[in-house]
């Protein structure tokens, strides 16, 4: 799979959205999660929730590399913000071992 979740941002749900280097339209975009030896197709993800230490975290899909006909997975992931307000998974990729939220 070659999905990945990338973000964009407007000042109007319209549009136009934008990336760090322009519009979107000309495949500019930021990446926020993409694939690792482990998983692939890293998309579709649900909306950011917080918890309650304030941190934010992402709901989305994945396929484990080694068993891609197992189906999808979900996976879950903090969401870093650059100091310029751009949302990241930590190193880009799907985490194998992670903090856990608190709710």
């Amino acid at each position: 799979s070659t999905y990945t979740t990338v973000v964009g941002r407007a000042e109007n749900i319209l549009g136009p959205y934008l990336a760090t280097d322009g519009t979107m339209l000309n495949n500019h975009f930021e990446f926020v999660v993409q694939r690792s030896q482990y998983f692939l197709g890293t998309g579709h993800n649900s909306e950011l929730i917080t918890d309650k230490n304030g941190d934010d975290w992402m709901l989305y899909h994945a396929y484990k590399a080694d068993n891609i006909g197992a189906g999808r997975v979900l996976m879950l992931d903090r969401i870093d913000w650059s100091s310029d307000g751009w949302p990241t998974v930590r190193n880009l990729a799907p985490s194998v071992r992670s903090v856990k939220p608190v709710f």
